[in-house]
């Protein structure tokens, strides 16, 4: 479609294979920008990477943008200063839990304290977060407005010096308040003594300067470039993926259940989780089919008149692309107008945000694609999938959610989405009946019946595996094993030399099943166990426990001896005497411990006092007590978990083919068995680069 606009011939592109034929058959020809009036007024003369002509120092600008700022390298670097802004985010969202929060404000506020603090090392706190955040956007938001106006003096440019709408001198007012702040923030730095310490971007930039790289109007213009192009946009699409996932919950539902199996439902969500979040990329891919930010992307022009198909395009002519349209077109999309996340599972080539398929173009094609995909859809899904995963999100009574888009150079929401969050619970719902025991009988929560409900489903199934596993051996007794196989879990267990009841062997498939289970939702099913899942590894430490009770390392400690003669209730014990602790007997104890020969870390989860490594429960000492404790508990305990936790989470363990379990100990200072443990280990992610 053409429009002459005034003195100005402006086409649009609504097509996808034209907009091949332009953005990649002549891209060169078409990779210079159309700047308006507004435009070159606030990036100091147009020597940005938006708006500057495709030429030597464009291209200067773009490689400095990609390979020194926004490279692998130096976002990795910047993720303990992203980690810490998204944190502030959900400490501030949690302190308005239950109350109304306007989504766009708050991701604004986020995103810019994210890239103000990657730009130069620090960011708004307190009053400042969020008084001069909303003034920041409402500055930028004018930016970009002013930006994208009808303009008379680029369609009259005879007429650009009256300035008639007054866009330019508006335009001038906006740029000059970015520049106090650009000239504060250098001014400083280049007084700093500790300057060169900071490989943030401005570091960066200044350091390119003083090589005689960059003129400090382009060390401005970068600046400028990144916090637009990365405040504004980021913070309308995650508005606009928030507004889709509350139009359809049960999308939410399948987000938060991905989350809850990559990250682990009591987990912090990391960076490191983003590249398995694979449904939510897609649904944020789907938000941007259906809500690019920039709908028409930013005019091209071209360098000479150039014939695309049968249409002519005139040098100079101010060209856009329609990708609203063309995300929409129903002959490239089924069901083009529904929130279809599962589109891009289907086909993930239909996705790529590099430009290559040209019905999908959120981020433009070519020369001239956005340089800053990286950051943006690193910032987008980190703070999506916290926001998702720490929190239930509704509207408010009485409000209905409005798709309806304000259009300009960057599209935004109408109304803007307000929404309430909701702490998510933890684990573990607390029941009346361990709170007042003499109420037990009435399950009044109904927490009992349920639970043996869950239980006899267990049951059920061990049953059923061990009649199986039994029959088998009836029938094929005489059959020999095939050589090199190895025992299984059950097949050890129901080993006629194991002499454990069928109802022990249930109850230690069980406590097995109960750990696998614990460390995938802490750890997540593909992730790799680190130091700081194991304070939530609560069942695992019951079973650490519970070993530790049936078979503490010093089963007698280390002797004591008293310095005088003292009496003990009636027996006196001689200055000088050896002193042992029996601690392998006390931890036995019939009478301290139920089932005391029964391997049950559960006893630690009903009574969590009773497993206390500081020795106030005298009953359990496996570290000592007193003056002479093991001062070594936490390193220990630490180490143990950590170990265990990845070899359990990492493997599957049988015996060798032939052998058998022997539990019996080799006592002396140190209690350790007397045969060693063999064991096989087998492979359980599903990647081989966790093992590498």
């Amino acid at each position: 479609m053409k429009l002459q606009l005034g003195r100005k011939l402006c086409v649009v592109i609504s097509s996808p294979s034209l907009a091949k034929q332009v953005l990649n058959d002549h891209d060169a020809i078409f990779a210079n920008r159309d700047p308006t009036v507004a435009a070159i007024a606030s990036t100091y003369g147009g020597v940005d990477i938006l708006w500057s002509p495709s030429d030597p120092e464009w291209r200067k600008l773009r490689k400095i943008l990609v390979q020194e700022m926004i490279c692998k390298t130096s976002l990795d670097a910047c993720y303990a200063l992203r980690r810490h802004e998204v944190r502030k985010m959900v400490k501030e969202v949690y302190a308005k839990v239950g109350s109304s929060i306007n989504i766009g404000e708050q991701m604004f506020i986020t995103i810019l304290n994210v890239i103000m603090s990657m730009s130069w090392g620090s960011s708004l706190n307190g009053e400042d977060r969020s008084r001069v955040g909303i003034q920041f956007r409402q500055v930028v938001d004018e930016f970009i407005e002013l930006w994208g106006a009808p303009n008379m003096s680029d369609l009259f440019p005879v007429l650009a010096r009256f300035d008639l709408q007054g866009i330019e001198s508006k335009m001038k007012k906006l740029s000059s308040w970015f520049d106090r702040i650009f000239k504060s923030v250098i001014d400083s730095r280049m007084k700093d003594d500790q300057a060169g310490s900071n490989r943030d971007f401005l570091e960066i930039l200044l350091e390119l300067k003083q090589q005689g790289e960059l003129s400090m109007n382009q060390v401005k213009a970068l600046l400028l470039d990144t916090f637009l192009g990365g405040t504004h946009t980021s913070s309308t699409t995650i508005e606009w993926l928030m507004v889709e996932l509350l139009q359809h919950p049960e999308t939410m539902e399948k987000a938060c259940k991905e989350l809850e199996e990559v990250v682990g439902k009591d987990n912090t969500v990391e960076e490191f989780h983003i590249s398995k979040l694979h449904y939510l990329d897609a649904i944020l891919k789907e938000t941007l089919r259906l809500h690019p930010s920039a709908p028409l992307l930013v005019p091209r022009s071209p360098c000479t008149t150039q014939t695309i198909s049968e249409y002519t395009i005139l040098k100079g002519s101010r060209v856009l692309f329609n990708v609203w349209a063309m995300q929409r077109d129903p002959e490239a999309w089924e069901n083009p107008m529904e929130f279809q996340p599962e589109r891009f599972l289907r086909d993930a080539g239909k996705g790529d945000f590099q430009g290559n398929n040209y019905s999908f173009l959120p981020f433009g094609s070519g020369r001239r694609v956005c340089p800053g995909i990286p950051l943006a859809e690193k910032m987008i899904l980190y703070v999506v999938s916290t926001l998702l995963h720490s929190f239930e999100w509704s509207l408010p009574q009485g409000t209905t959610l409005d798709l309806s888009e304000k259009f300009g150079l960057v599209s935004k929401m109408q109304q803007p989405l307000i929404a309430i969050p909701i702490a998510k619970a933890s684990r573990g719902a607390p029941n009346v009946s361990d709170l007042f025991p003499v109420l037990a009988r009435f399950d009044l929560q109904g927490v009992e019946s349920k639970v043996k409900k869950l239980s006899s489903w267990f049951d059920k199934m061990f049953e059923s595996l061990i009649d199986s596993r039994t029959k088998d051996q009836q029938a094929g007794g005489e059959k020999k094993e095939e050589k090199g196989s190895n025992k299984d879990f059950l097949q050890i267990l129901l080993d006629d030399n194991t002499s454990l009841s069928i109802n022990q062997v249930k109850a230690l498939l069980l406590i097995m099943r109960k750990a696998f289970k614990e460390l995938e939702e802490v750890v997540g099913k593909d992730n790799i166990v680190e130091e700081f899942h194991i304070s939530k590894l609560h069942y695992l430490d019951a079973i650490l426990k519970e070993a530790l009770r049936l078979h503490p390392a010093l089963p007698l400690l280390v002797p004591r001896s008293p310095c005088t003669a003292q009496t003990i209730s009636e027996y006196t014990i001689l200055k000088g005497s050896r002193v042992l602790f029996n601690v392998w007997a006390m931890q036995r104890d019939p009478e301290a411990w139920e089932n005391p020969l029964e391997f049950q870390p559960e006893r630690f989860m009903r009574d969590a006092g009773k497993g206390e490594y500081r020795g106030n429960n005298f009953n359990y000492l496996p570290f000592g007590s007193g003056r002479r404790i093991c001062p070594g508990i936490s390193l220990a305990k630490k180490m143990i978990l950590y170990v265990v936790s990845t070899l359990l989470h990492s493997f599957e363990w049988n015996i060798p083919h032939g052998t058998t379990l022997d539990l019996i100990e080799k006592f002396g200072l140190v209690t350790k068995m007397q045969e060693p443990l063999i064991a096989i280990p087998n492979a359980k992610y599903s990647s081989s680069d966790h093992y590498l």
